[in-house]
């Protein structure tokens, strides 16, 4: 089913080669699942994964997998500009917040919702990834809520500026 020129790139970790294959092929389930899982099963990285078509990237329960080992791996896939992902997921590898889109960086309903979940690793995330100062200002019960400004300053103590 794969001709050995694949295989003996994939062997020595030359996962760009699938690069190059024709769209059909990438968003081929059949295709492409056994060689996700080889690679996993062999070289332990869904690596894979960045070659899938965007139909195949969008599989939520293979992308919660996923996270939990490599979440850089969702980066640039259509999972890192879902919402509702990232709020169910964020608990099983809050490094994830450092994969979503740049649109889901600047959403400040998304940010103060990932705040509320009160987590240390949740909000250490997005204080190192997002634009966390401009929901802080425009968030006035942010400002002054104790604990989540307590558990940021205690990141970075230049957010002492937007404190109430």
């Amino acid at each position: 089913m794969y001709p050995q020129k694949l295989l003996d790139h994939i062997k020595h970790n030359e996962y760009e080669v699938l690069e190059r294959l024709p769209p059909h092929l990438k968003t081929d389930k059949d295709y492409m699942e056994p060689l996700l899982f080889a690679v996993k099963n062999d070289f332990d990285t869904y690596a894979v994964y960045k070659y899938y078509g965007e139909n195949l990237q969008n599989d939520r329960n293979l992308a919660a997998q996923i996270i939990l080992s490599e979440p850089s791996l969702i980066q640039g896939s259509p999972i890192s500009n879902d919402k509702q992902f990232i709020i169910e997921n964020v608990h099983i590898n809050p490094d994830v917040i450092n994969y979503m889109s740049d649109v889901l960086k600047k959403d400040e309903e998304l940010i103060v919702e990932l705040c509320n979940m009160n987590d240390k690793e949740i909000i250490q995330n997005i204080v190192e990834s997002c634009e966390i100062k401009e929901t802080i200002l425009d968030n006035p019960q942010l400002q002054n809520d104790k604990e989540f400004m307590g558990s940021i300053l205690k990141i970075d103590c230049t957010f002492l500026e937007v404190a109430g």
